[in-house]
């Protein structure tokens, strides 16, 4: 018996991700010395123990991220940690941006079974030009 099908396989994003987040080093450097009027020496310098993040500036940046890169960060995503380094920053940025990615493309634009209900099976024969309605309008 021979079996053929097709493979697919998810395309490694893995380096475009890491010279997207060298981009974003920059990015958040330049937000930080343009807006905030503060200059970081390296990406892993921790930017409350230096005092380059203040409680005011910290809000400020917390805006500017949100702008700048599109990312909504929730009250779950206030951990010091997530935002001490500019490295940090980026992986922040970098899990945000995926996250509301894969958010956007989850079901919702395409309909199921499953979210069409019981009654809208194709194997109910009474049923079937309600179910192919029921696509038509989605």
């Amino acid at each position: 018996m021979i079996v053929s099908g097709l493979i697919c396989s998810i395309p490694n994003t893995k380096k475009a991700e890491v010279v997207r987040a060298a981009e974003w080093h920059a990015q958040i450097a330049g937000l930080l010395r343009k807006k905030l009027n503060v200059e970081v020496s390296s990406i892993d310098t921790d930017l409350f123990e230096t005092g380059v993040l203040d409680s005011l500036a910290f809000v400020e940046l917390l805006t500017l991220l949100e702008q700048e890169f599109n990312v909504n960060v929730e009250f779950n995503d206030l951990e010091i940690e997530n935002f001490s380094t500019i490295r940090n920053l980026g992986q922040f940025v970098l899990e945000r941006t995926r996250r509301q990615r894969v958010t956007t493309a989850m079901p919702g634009s395409v309909k199921r079974w499953e979210d069409t209900g019981p009654t809208a099976s194709p194997d109910t024969p009474s049923r079937e030009s309600e179910w192919r309605q029921s696509l038509q309008a989605a």
